[in-house]
């Protein structure tokens, strides 16, 4: 799957890992207050979603990068009408990439 870059460029999936290990282990290794909620198993993951939507704005225009999004709001496409659920993702990158953390 390829996601449209600023200047009109692609990329696959190995450049957006790319963007994410290089964007956000920085901020891992720096940040003390992670170590305790790592200690403690607690969750961070709203911290992480606005971390790695800001790496992404550093690559994509960020008016294509939506946060927590539904299946259903995106597209009826993938919408379960027999069950009603809705599948949601913490971070849409129009028109390619759907991210979901799982913790």
């Amino acid at each position: 799957m390829l996601g449209k870059l600023r200047g009109c460029e692609y990329m696959d999936l190995n450049e957006l890992e790319k963007i994410i290990v290089s964007g956000l282990k920085p901020k891992l290794e720096s940040n003390k207050g992670l170590s305790i909620f790592a200690r403690e198993r607690s969750k961070f993951e709203g911290w992480l979603k606005v971390e790695l939507i800001e790496s992404f704005t550093k690559h994509f225009d960020e008016k294509i990068i939506y946060p927590e999004k539904s299946i259903k709001e995106l597209t009826s496409k993938f919408y379960d009408n027999k069950s009603n659920k809705v599948k949601n993702f913490d971070i849409f990158i129009s028109p390619d990439w759907l991210i979901e953390l799982i913790t």
